[in-house]
């Protein structure tokens, strides 16, 4: 789950975040949007625990979380394979030794008898924590997201900029985490990319936040929009042209409310302009002025 709790934020004297509220549960897939400036990577940050707030309480309750940021933060001498494998260190190790074990094997170095009984057990451990299934997994996610299989073999420091961006999202899927921080996730894909993530993205049984201004994406993944404007959220229910028709409605509802008080507020001073002259109307003039002063 994520939430926050009467959460505000500032940077020196900018209030970015005020008094904020939210809670969000298991299969949930949120559009976080609103205009450039608005503390959007702000409010992942300090969801993912990365950003310090001024008051309130803000993270994620129970299981993992996982977060893509808008730098990839790779290592560049890594392949694109053993840079999938660090999200698994525990896992990536096993398999280290296995590959180790099974050179020296190869070269008939050392005990071949107790090599063979350590491969095995490396194997049961490799299986116990799921290993083959991880396998099956990254394959699948890098193919989704465009990689060839010889690129699986290429490092990481020789792909373009956006090319590491893909990789580090595919970092994040691969974990499977209970709760998803996407920030700007499609910048980078390309059409066939973007329909497959789309796809994934619809499926995920973690709560899932992200930013984008990719109002079509938002329309096939997300369940509900949290609008961040002038420090605070005001939540939508359904996807991005569901939120957009709720918005224009709101806002025509207000622009109605605005019109009748303009309109009243011009019939009220008329009367006080007629009548203030007037002795006998004193105390209606006097009242009528409270109220439009109230207003």
């Amino acid at each position: 789950m994520l939430f926050a709790e009467h959460l505000t934020k500032s940077f020196g004297t900018l209030l970015v975040l005020e008094d904020i509220s939210f809670n969000l549960g298991p299969g949930e897939r949120v559009g976080l949007v609103g205009p450039n400036g608005a503390g959007k990577t702000t409010l992942l940050r300090i969801l993912a625990g990365e950003e310090e707030f001024d008051n309130g309480q803000a993270g994620f309750k129970g299981g993992t979380i996982g977060y893509l940021r808008q730098e990839a933060g790779l290592d560049s001498a890594n392949t694109l394979l053993e840079e999938m494998w660090t999200a698994f260190p525990e896992v990536h190790e096993t398999d280290r030794r296995l590959h180790e074990i099974a050179g020296q094997i190869e070269q008939g170095d050392g005990d071949i008898d107790a090599l063979i009984e350590q491969q095995g057990r490396l194997f049961e451990e490799f299986d116990r924590l799921d290993g083959y299934r991880l396998e099956s997994r990254i394959g699948r996610v890098l193919d989704g997201l465009g990689f060839s299989v010889k690129d699986r073999a290429k490092r990481c420091g020789d792909f373009s900029g956006g090319w590491q961006m893909r990789i580090a999202l595919a970092k994040v899927l691969i974990r499977r985490p209970d709760n998803l921080l996407l920030d700007e996730p499609t910048n980078h894909l390309d059409t066939k990319s973007r329909d497959w993530l789309a796809g994934e993205l619809a499926e995920y049984r973690g709560v899932v936040l992200l930013v984008t201004h990719d109002g079509e994406f938002l329309d096939r993944v997300a369940t509900r929009i949290m609008e961040l404007r002038d420090a605070g959220i005001d939540v939508y229910a359904g996807n991005y042209t569901q939120y957009q028709q709720t918005k224009a409605a709101r806002l025509q509802q207000q622009d109605q409310a605005a019109g009748r008080q303009q309109r009243e507020l011009t019939r009220q001073q008329r009367f006080i302009d007629r009548f203030r002259a007037k002795q006998s109307k004193a105390t209606v003039v006097k009242s009528r002025e409270k109220m439009v002063a109230k207003i």
